[in-house]
């Protein structure tokens, strides 16, 4: 994944040269975000719209349950994600769902 030149206001400059067939380990070459990071941070994105729909919003016992049934299944399927476009699309399901939970008016 090594990139030369102006990569997000980092300009690299240092010259390698690595052989074919050989491993050089002593390089960092950029940070990757990784499979269990992503489903770390969609699912604190759930924990946050949680807490934000307790802050603005009142919900009957039944409609807060299920709001967390909601928030609960986005966890299970971001857990159950494969790759970055899984999660995506499991956290943007579990927002959607938590979004069309009543409210009382």
């Amino acid at each position: 994944d090594g990139v030369t030149g102006d990569v997000g206001g980092f300009v690299y400059t240092a010259e390698m040269e690595i052989l074919g067939g050989t491993t050089n380990l002593n390089v960092d070459l950029g940070l990757v975000a990784t499979l269990p990071s992503i489903k770390a941070a969609a699912m604190d994105d759930l924990t946050a719209a949680l807490l934000t729909h307790l802050m603005v919003s009142d919900y009957s016992a039944e409609n807060w349950k299920a709001l967390n049934t909601a928030k609960t299944n986005g966890d299970l399927a971001i857990n159950a994600a494969t790759d970055s476009a899984s999660v995506a699309a499991a956290k943007a399901a579990a927002l959607t769902a938590m979004d069309a939970v009543p409210t009382f008016s």
